[in-house]
């Protein structure tokens, strides 16, 4: 038995990385936010404020993404074997994925 890990096991062994909350809420703060920043364009105000805050928005989701992550893996007792893993999957997955966008001429 081969210990090379397939492309359909890298994925596995990667899970789930987005939560649907969050996605959510980012999705909703993106709306408000744009909806703002036409708002001000449209009147002449100041554009500093609302695209200011996108970017404080995009901090937010990243890091809530990353605790997402640490807290459930905490919750699950996830080993140092188990990390190890997911750093073995990581190079094969990226690999798998710039093969195929060539393949399909995306970005040639």
């Amino acid at each position: 038995m081969s210990d090379a890990l397939s492309y359909n096991e890298a994925l596995t062994i990667l899970g789930r990385t987005e939560s649907r909350l969050v996605s959510a809420l980012d999705e909703a703060a993106t709306v408000g936010l744009a909806v703002w920043a036409t708002t001000a364009a449209a009147t002449g105000s100041d554009l500093a404020v609302p695209l200011g805050l996108r970017e404080l928005k995009d901090d937010i989701v990243k890091y809530s993404y990353q605790l997402l992550r640490r807290v459930t893996e905490w919750r699950k007792g996830i080993s140092r074997f188990d990390r190890s893993q997911r750093l073995a999957a990581t190079p094969i997955v990226r690999s798998r994925f710039t093969e195929s966008t060539f393949l399909c001429g995306i970005c040639s």
